[in-house]
Protein backbone atom coordinates (compact mmCIF):
# COMPACT_ATOMS: atom_id res chain seq x y z
CA UNK A 1 0.00 0.00 0.00
CA UNK A 2 1.20 3.52 -0.67
CA UNK A 3 1.44 5.86 1.45
CA UNK A 4 -0.02 9.02 2.26
CA UNK A 5 2.29 11.75 1.97
CA UNK A 6 2.16 14.25 4.92
CA UNK A 7 0.72 17.18 5.40
CA UNK A 8 2.06 20.44 4.79
CA UNK A 9 2.59 22.53 7.96
CA UNK A 10 1.83 26.31 7.96
CA UNK A 11 5.54 27.13 8.64
CA UNK A 12 6.08 25.60 5.33
CA UNK A 13 4.08 27.36 3.24
CA UNK A 14 4.76 29.92 0.73
CA UNK A 15 4.55 33.28 2.20
CA UNK A 16 2.53 34.84 -0.88
CA UNK A 17 -0.12 31.80 -0.79
CA UNK A 18 -3.33 32.48 0.66
CA UNK A 19 -4.15 30.45 3.73
CA UNK A 20 -6.57 27.94 2.84
CA UNK A 21 -7.25 27.27 6.19
CA UNK A 22 -7.85 30.20 7.56
CA UNK A 23 -11.40 31.00 8.85
CA UNK A 24 -13.46 33.93 7.59
CA UNK A 25 -14.77 36.36 10.47
CA UNK A 26 -13.09 38.80 12.87
CA UNK A 27 -13.80 42.28 14.30
CA UNK A 28 -14.11 44.32 10.54
CA UNK A 29 -16.95 41.69 9.99
CA UNK A 30 -18.98 42.26 13.10
CA UNK A 31 -18.52 46.31 12.89
CA UNK A 32 -19.82 46.50 9.30
CA UNK A 33 -22.75 43.90 10.23
CA UNK A 34 -23.71 46.44 13.55
CA UNK A 35 -23.20 49.39 11.06
CA UNK A 36 -25.98 47.60 8.47
CA UNK A 37 -28.26 46.84 11.71
CA UNK A 38 -27.91 50.54 13.10
CA UNK A 39 -28.80 51.90 9.50
CA UNK A 40 -31.96 49.41 8.69
CA UNK A 41 -33.08 50.35 12.01
CA UNK A 42 -32.97 54.28 11.65
CA UNK A 43 -34.19 53.71 8.07
CA UNK A 44 -37.42 51.60 9.08
CA UNK A 45 -38.17 53.96 12.38
CA UNK A 46 -37.70 57.01 10.09
CA UNK A 47 -39.72 55.83 7.04
CA UNK A 48 -42.63 54.07 8.89
CA UNK A 49 -43.48 56.67 11.66
CA UNK A 50 -46.38 58.86 11.18
CA UNK A 51 -45.57 62.54 9.80
CA UNK A 52 -46.02 65.26 11.74
CA UNK A 53 -48.78 67.02 11.68
CA UNK A 54 -48.05 70.53 9.51
CA UNK A 55 -47.73 73.61 12.00
CA UNK A 56 -51.57 74.89 11.62
CA UNK A 57 -51.28 79.02 9.97
CA UNK A 58 -52.77 80.84 12.79
CA UNK A 59 -55.59 82.90 12.04
CA UNK A 60 -55.97 86.22 13.80
CA UNK A 61 -59.95 86.96 14.80
CA UNK A 62 -61.22 89.80 15.75
CA UNK A 63 -62.61 90.12 19.91
CA UNK A 64 -66.16 90.78 18.85
CA UNK A 65 -66.41 87.97 16.32
CA UNK A 66 -64.89 85.63 18.65
CA UNK A 67 -67.56 86.79 21.66
CA UNK A 68 -70.58 86.26 19.04
CA UNK A 69 -68.97 82.31 18.58
CA UNK A 70 -69.04 81.65 22.20
CA UNK A 71 -72.44 83.03 22.97
CA UNK A 72 -74.36 80.88 25.14
CA UNK A 73 -78.20 81.03 24.88
CA UNK A 74 -79.76 82.59 21.96
CA UNK A 75 -82.07 85.26 21.49
CA UNK A 76 -85.50 85.06 22.81
CA UNK A 77 -84.07 81.01 24.87
CA UNK A 78 -85.04 81.09 28.45
CA UNK A 79 -84.17 78.67 31.09
CA UNK A 80 -86.78 76.85 33.48
CA UNK A 81 -85.83 74.87 36.31
CA UNK A 82 -87.57 72.20 37.89
CA UNK A 83 -87.87 71.05 41.00
CA UNK A 84 -85.21 68.66 42.91
CA UNK A 85 -85.20 65.37 41.70
CA UNK A 86 -84.29 62.51 44.98
CA UNK A 87 -84.23 59.22 43.92
CA UNK A 88 -83.29 55.52 45.11
CA UNK A 89 -81.65 53.46 42.64
CA UNK A 90 -81.10 49.86 42.61
CA UNK A 91 -83.13 47.10 43.88
CA UNK A 92 -81.66 47.57 47.29
CA UNK A 93 -83.81 49.45 50.03
CA UNK A 94 -82.29 53.14 49.88
CA UNK A 95 -78.91 52.26 49.89
CA UNK A 96 -78.36 54.56 46.78
CA UNK A 97 -79.39 57.09 45.57
CA UNK A 98 -79.52 59.66 42.99
CA UNK A 99 -79.99 63.81 43.24
CA UNK A 100 -80.36 66.01 40.19
CA UNK A 101 -81.73 69.76 39.38
CA UNK A 102 -82.77 69.94 35.79
CA UNK A 103 -83.37 73.23 33.62
CA UNK A 104 -85.55 73.10 30.76
CA UNK A 105 -84.15 75.36 27.78
CA UNK A 106 -87.34 76.87 26.01
CA UNK A 107 -87.91 78.81 23.04
CA UNK A 108 -89.64 82.30 23.79
CA UNK A 109 -93.55 81.84 25.24
CA UNK A 110 -92.47 78.24 26.07
CA UNK A 111 -92.43 78.74 29.82
CA UNK A 112 -95.84 78.50 30.46
CA UNK A 113 -95.82 75.27 28.65
CA UNK A 114 -93.41 74.22 30.85
CA UNK A 115 -95.00 75.28 33.87
CA UNK A 116 -98.21 73.39 32.75
CA UNK A 117 -96.80 70.19 32.08
CA UNK A 118 -94.36 70.14 35.25
CA UNK A 119 -96.00 67.27 37.06
CA UNK A 120 -96.05 65.13 33.44
CA UNK A 121 -92.57 66.02 33.39
CA UNK A 122 -91.06 65.38 36.79
CA UNK A 123 -93.31 61.45 36.03
CA UNK A 124 -91.12 61.24 33.02
CA UNK A 125 -87.95 61.78 34.27
CA UNK A 126 -88.57 59.91 37.60
CA UNK A 127 -89.91 56.75 35.70
CA UNK A 128 -86.67 56.86 33.59
CA UNK A 129 -84.15 57.23 36.48
CA UNK A 130 -85.69 54.65 38.37
CA UNK A 131 -85.38 52.35 34.85
CA UNK A 132 -81.38 53.06 35.24
CA UNK A 133 -79.44 50.15 36.21
CA UNK A 134 -76.31 52.03 39.58
CA UNK A 135 -73.80 50.39 37.28
CA UNK A 136 -74.97 52.68 34.57
CA UNK A 137 -73.91 55.35 36.62
CA UNK A 138 -70.38 54.64 36.66
CA UNK A 139 -69.41 54.87 33.06
CA UNK A 140 -68.74 58.48 32.66
CA UNK A 141 -69.68 58.22 28.89
CA UNK A 142 -73.11 57.59 30.43
CA UNK A 143 -73.87 61.03 31.21
CA UNK A 144 -74.35 62.15 27.47
CA UNK A 145 -76.99 59.47 27.21
CA UNK A 146 -79.11 60.35 30.22
CA UNK A 147 -79.17 63.90 29.10
CA UNK A 148 -80.48 62.77 25.60
CA UNK A 149 -82.80 60.56 26.95
CA UNK A 150 -84.04 63.52 29.16
CA UNK A 151 -84.59 65.92 26.61
CA UNK A 152 -85.99 63.82 24.35
CA UNK A 153 -89.00 62.82 27.21
CA UNK A 154 -88.72 66.49 27.69
CA UNK A 155 -89.69 67.13 23.88
CA UNK A 156 -92.13 64.45 23.85
CA UNK A 157 -94.16 66.07 26.41
CA UNK A 158 -93.82 70.30 25.46
CA UNK A 159 -93.21 69.23 21.55
CA UNK A 160 -90.29 70.48 19.38
CA UNK A 161 -91.51 73.86 19.33
CA UNK A 162 -91.27 74.67 22.95
CA UNK A 163 -88.20 73.52 24.07
CA UNK A 164 -84.93 72.17 22.31
CA UNK A 165 -82.89 69.88 25.47
CA UNK A 166 -82.43 69.94 28.69
CA UNK A 167 -79.26 70.96 30.84
CA UNK A 168 -77.89 69.03 34.22
CA UNK A 169 -77.22 72.21 36.59
CA UNK A 170 -76.40 69.36 39.60
CA UNK A 171 -75.80 65.98 39.93
CA UNK A 172 -75.08 63.63 43.13
CA UNK A 173 -75.04 60.30 43.08
CA UNK A 174 -74.69 58.53 46.34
Amino acid sequence: MAKKPPKESKASAPAGAPDAEKKPGGFLPLLLLGGVSVAASFAVAFFLSPKAAPAAAICETAAPELASAVAGARPGQTFIELPEILISIGSEPATRYVKMKVSISAYEGGAEAVAANETILMDAFNLYLRSVEPGDFEDPSYYAFLREQLSSRAELILGGDVTDGILITEFLLR
